[in-house]
């Protein structure tokens, strides 16, 4: 049984993670601490808060996506590195 991973996709797909994470996290750094909406200031206040605490879980969930993805390509690769070691040995011995 042969596996084909495509590890410039795997790559694709951590860099597009990580620029999403930071492109996430920088427009968080862009919202403002305090507002004056009136009478509305602490309902605006706390949907503020909430959508910054989401942001802030989609910015660690996609570097950490990064991450993971980049260590499964490497694994692939050094897998792939390794099983063509073992063959080109068993088959000249």
């Amino acid at each position: 049984m042969s596996v084909y991973v495509d590890h410039t996709a795997l790559e694709e797909i951590t860099a597009t993670c990580g620029a999403a994470s930071r492109t996430v996290g920088e427009v968080g750094e862009t919202v403002p601490l305090s507002v004056d909406a009136g009478d509305a200031t602490a309902l605006v206040l706390g949907i503020a808060a909430l959508l910054l605490e989401n942001g802030g879980e989609l910015v660690a969930a996609l570097a950490k996506t990064s991450v993971v993805v980049a260590e499964i390509n490497t694994a692939y690769r050094n897998g792939d590195h390794d099983l063509a070691s073992d063959l080109t040995r068993a088959w000249t011995e």
